[in-house]
């Protein structure tokens, strides 16, 4: 495919990137974002969530939980047994209010606070992840630093998120909720992999991952935090929330650049789009209209992919899944009587971008793994908790990032991982985020 290859290299776009270089520049951002000048020293904000692990999981406790995502609003009871044992005593989902118009603060509260009605005082505590950059309080209080994903809240950062909710409830006449504890989404998935250990397996250390809609990572610092160094948790191993989709350090292809040249936030999450399944459909379309309009594919194709619509992550996941190229998703512009060049070419560009995603998500595994500095003996390997749907469903992203990540630390670092999903991964880890101390 040297057609395919002289137009990568033309648009400066590396779907082979090394990974060990790739994790090296994230590492690095990650370092100078737990310095004493972090605001200006990293991409990444690197939050501190003031909390570590608890040795053990709490019993005979209810909390309402909360994960505010970038397309679904889901809610529910969490019980947790005599045992410790969790069990979701009940579970509902919406729409994410603010994504399909813009709202104030006041009333996307009062769209949460409806969407609980009916969970109406079933417990003392609310556990709220909130899947954007948070900044965490010591008091389990947080406030928005900046929303990705394209949600419509141009006023959010001016207030708390858990007094915003705690007044809508009021306003609801709410009676027996004392406190919301904030969590991010991807520090509930690292939370969710205490729940896969056993007597038999045990962690030296934990980490999670979200690659779905967005893309963000987590880990838990051992070593001393210097833009700590003025509160009591300077010398405190506690979870790291590192936003790494917010990462500008990894070298941006000219399909990036245009794709960025339309965000909302433009100068920001530059990696996310490169990842995640927000953006990845709109990248390989801007991929093709760009192959388009350098008449790499036959006249009829060119001409109909320079005016194609923005395909879907899910649908390029799909068609590069089936691999049908009689029916699918090009069908009206490529010919479907045979596998035609028009149709390997598209595959193939699609394909190279779903390659990229992968192996950039894995150095962002990669990367938070190393600084951890654990994982040394494969009897107490680190424990990589993932979630989203992009990690679940997009194409061979998961094996993907499974074999690099082997390549990459265990056979040449000696850094032994398991990788560990749960479909409740988030439900569990926000309700065990109430208890940690």
């Amino acid at each position: 495919m040297k057609v395919i290859d002289d137009f990568f290299k033309r648009n400066n776009f590396d779907y082979k990137i090394d990974i060990e270089y790739a994790s090296s520049i994230l590492l690095e951002d990650m370092k100078k974002g737990l310095e004493s000048n972090f605001e200006t020293a990293s991409s990444m904000d690197m939050i501190p969530l003031w909390k570590n692990l608890p040795d053990s999981v709490p019993k005979d406790k209810k909390v309402i939980i909360i994960d505010a995502g970038g397309t679904n609003f889901r809610a529910g009871l969490v019980y947790f047994d005599k045992k410790g044992v969790p069990e979701i005593i009940s579970f509902f989902k919406h729409p994410m209010p603010a994504i399909d118009r813009e709202m104030t603060n006041e009333e996307f509260f009062d769209s949460i606070a409806e969407y609980l009605e009916p969970l109406r005082d079933e417990a003392e505590v609310i556990s709220f992840c909130f899947s954007y950059a948070v900044k965490i309080f010591p008091d389990g209080g947080g406030q928005a630093i900046k929303l990705s994903k394209e949600i419509k809240l141009p006023h959010i950062a001016d207030c708390k998120i858990n007094e915003g909710l705690l007044q809508a409830l009021s306003r609801k006449n709410w009676t027996r909720v004392k406190k919301v504890i904030m969590v991010n989404d991807t520090a509930a998935v690292l939370q969710s992999g205490i729940f896969s250990e056993t007597n038999e397996q045990r962690f030296d250390s934990h980490v999670g991952i979200v690659l779905g809609t967005g893309l963000n990572s987590a880990y838990i610092e051992y070593d001393k935090i210097e833009k700590l160094k003025d509160t009591e948790f300077y010398n405190k191993p506690q979870i790291i929330v590192c936003e790494s989709g917010k990462s500008n350090k990894i070298p941006q292809s000219k399909f990036d650049k245009n794709l960025s040249e339309n965000s909302n936030l433009k100068n920001e999450y530059f990696l996310e789009r490169m990842c995640s399944g927000r953006y990845l459909g709109e990248l390989c379309s801007i991929a093709l209209r760009t192959g388009a309009a350098e008449g790499i594919f036959s006249p009829r194709a060119n001409k109909m992919l320079l005016n194609s619509r923005n395909f879907s992550s899910e649908e390029i996941s799909l068609f590069l899944k089936e691999q049908n190229h009689k029916k699918n998703i090009f069908s009206d512009i490529i010919d479907s009587g045979a596998v035609s060049a028009d149709y390997v070419k598209i595959y193939f560009i699609c394909k190279c971008v779903f390659e990229r995603a992968a192996r950039l998500s894995a150095a962002v595994i990669g990367a938070a793994c190393i600084k951890t500095g654990k994982g040394k003996s494969p009897d107490r390997p680190i424990c990589v908790s993932a979630d989203g749907s992009m990690f679940l469903k997009g194409f061979l992203i998961k094996e993907r990032i499974f074999k690099s990540l082997h390549t990459c630390l265990t056979e040449k670092k000696g850094i032994y991982f398991v990788l560990k999903t749960n479909d409740d991964a988030v439900t569990l880890g926000t309700a065990l985020a109430a208890f940690l101390n």
